[in-house]
């Protein structure tokens, strides 16, 4: 079955690491609480405008650095539908 998302995309360079994800300031924070801290690391503003059903598209190297659980769950949490990286 084919799944169609419909939304904004939001143009983010290659080499995102989990910091520009969700940057260290917000780990204090528990997991279920970062969404709208989602890619404060690029953008500040990303948590409050992003829409549910947004997509993310990346260059290469989308989510290098550490392997810090919490940045994929922030765009989780962010209602992001997809990552294309």
């Amino acid at each position: 079955m084919l799944t169609v998302h419909t939304g904004r995309a939001w143009v983010f360079g290659a080499n995102v690491t989990t910091d520009d994800i969700l940057p260290g300031k917000y780990l204090d924070r528990p997991n279920d609480e970062v969404g709208p801290f989602a890619m404060a690391g690029l953008d500040e503003t990303f948590g409050a405008r992003v829409s549910p059903g947004d997509i993310v598209v990346a260059g290469p190297n989308f989510g290098m650095g550490s392997g810090r659980e919490s940045a994929p769950m922030a765009l989780k949490l962010s209602r992001v539908a997809a990552v294309v990286a």
